[in-house]
């Protein structure tokens, strides 16, 4: 079999309103569809994007035209390989990370659309070797801010969001959005104590800081107020090139660290991990030079070092992931219609929480929640090819 063209589509839609982390506000829902085509009449798909994950996805469309033109009568199958060579000899002109490597993680997972399509397998089974059915521990995210002040109005919208997340989808696990600066740490720890109270002492409770600490007696600050509060994780509490403040914050807190999802590259999560500072690995395939052959191997890493596997990003590319690389520990991601309407309609067979917070990994071939085309037909802003 051999890669015979490779497509691609951008698709924008308006949020109804938008959400706020602790660095970042995104107004609309971007996506960027990669597609594989073969001489063997099978295609497969990965993407880039979804909910919370505005970026200008149109000034990918370069990147995926320059691998096309490197892709075409390759193998598909051999998608570590391939992975490999599109890598090599990249680094001077693309760097580390960026468009390049979620273009090429992006396309890694739709080679393994393709093969799963081949071989009538679902991916996590072919990264797995097992042919059991799969089923992973699942988490809402959310949290967001919704105009935090003083008179708790955005803490109430915050208790009514949880409130349904455990009732209504069956949540066992939570995460809400902290580190704001222009929310402080005083009302952040109210959100949290909301929160911990609103879910009560069964349920687990992440946060998420997105990066939002530039100082290292900040992030220490927070993490000691939100010692009460019995936390899961405190992910992305800096960047994730700043080592020396990740190794600071770990000696000072028992609470575990999460990062990953702007990682790119198998060596820097090599790195990361090895240091003992992490607790969670966050992954996301589409960002992770590699695909799910990267992924596989930080899982690996991950597991070697005593910490769980949690992806970051679209629950329908990330939870063959997590379901091959750490089944038994890892959290899947769950974005609800909540933080994006239109997703159910681009994602029509949604993944749902059991009413032990567990999930079902789909046993379709290939990824087997691919988008609705024509649900995303009249968000499409771009052409096909460059």
């Amino acid at each position: 079999m051999k890669i015979v063209d490779l497509t691609w589509d951008v698709y924008r839609w308006p949020r109804p309103t938008q959400i706020s982390n602790g660095s970042n506000t995104y107004s609309d829902g971007v996506l960027l569809l990669l597609t594989v085509w073969t001489d063997a009449n099978i295609a497969g798909s990965g993407w880039i994007g979804g909910t919370a994950a505005e970026r200008p996805l149109e000034l990918f469309i370069g990147y995926a035209a320059y691998y096309r033109d490197r892709v075409i009568g390759l193998d598909p199958l051999d998608s570590e390989a391939l992975a490999a060579r599109l890598e090599d000899g990249h680094i001077k002109t693309f760097g580390f990370g960026g468009a390049h490597c979620q273009v090429t993680g992006a396309l890694n997972c739709a080679l393994w659309d393709v093969r799963g399509r081949h071989e009538q397998q679902p991916v996590h089974r072919l990264l797995s070797g097992s042919d059991q059915k799969r089923r992973v521990r699942g988490y809402i995210a959310g949290g967001y801010y919704y105009g935090e002040d003083e008179g708790g109005k955005g803490i109430e919208i915050l208790r009514q969001e949880l409130r349904h997340n455990v009732d209504v989808l069956g949540a066992k696990s939570v995460k809400i959005k902290v580190g704001n600066p222009t929310v402080g740490l005083e009302i952040d720890e109210k959100r949290v104590a909301a929160a911990r109270e609103e879910i009560g002492s069964d349920v687990e409770l992440m946060v998420d800081a997105n990066c939002a600490f530039k100082e290292v007696e900040t992030a220490i600050s927070y993490a000691r107020a939100f010692a009460p509060y019995d936390l899961f994780w405190l992910e992305e509490p800096f960047r994730p090139d700043d080592f020396e403040a990740h190794r600071r914050l770990a000696s000072e807190t028992e609470i575990p660290i999460a990062t990953g999802e702007n990682i790119s590259t198998v060596a820097h999560f090599q790195e990361m991990i090895s240091q003992g500072v992490l607790k969670v690995v966050n992954a996301d395939v589409t960002i992770l030079a590699g695909g799910y052959d990267a992924g596989m191997t930080v899982g690996r890493l991950a597991k070697a070092h005593g910490c769980i596997v949690a992806p970051h990003g679209c629950q329908e590319l990330q939870c063959h992931y997590v379901a091959a690389a750490d089944e038994a520990e890892g959290r899947l991601e769950i974005y609800p219609r909540k933080l994006d309407p239109e997703r159910d309609r681009i994602f029509p067979n949604p993944l749902k929480m059991d009413a032990d917070g567990f999930v079902n990994i789909p046993d379709l071939p290939g990824i087997g929640l691919t988008p609705n085309l024509e649900a995303l037909a009249p968000h499409r802003v771009s052409p096909s090819k460059a």
